[in-house]
């Protein structure tokens, strides 16, 4: 396991880290509205950790490729290299827009179509 892996790791647990206090703090600058979603929260941190846990396997998985000995040509990567990378960014978007739901909108759903407003709060 090199460093890099290891960093990026880091930086995706940051990232995800910074969006949920980025959530945290929409929360209490509204003044405490109470009514949170604990069900929606604790969802999306599960799925957080599951995040970080696809992005880890996905550095490591490139980073095993980027170190074989044959010439690298572009386009040369086999298909599933970047699957679960993108696996983990679609589940890092659906569990902060969840986690935001969660804790800000409460027990309403998320939003289903562009334009509508997040929460009706």
């Amino acid at each position: 396991m090199s460093k890099a892996v290891v960093l990026l790791t880091i930086a995706t647990a940051i990232a995800l880290a910074f969006c949920d206090t980025y959530a945290i703090h929409t929360y209490v600058k509204a003044g405490w509205p109470g009514n949170v979603s604990w069900l929606k929260v604790a969802g999306s941190l599960v799925l957080q950790v599951l995040v970080i846990v696809l992005a880890f396997a996905s550095f490591a998985l490139i980073a095993q490729r980027w170190q074989e000995p044959k010439p690298r040509e572009l386009g040369s990567a086999p298909w599933y290299l970047p699957v679960p990378l993108a696996l983990a960014i679609g589940l890092a978007s659906l569990s902060v827009a969840l986690f935001f739901n969660g804790l800000v909108c409460g027990n309403e759903s998320l939003p289903t179509s562009r334009g509508v407003g997040i929460c009706s709060r």
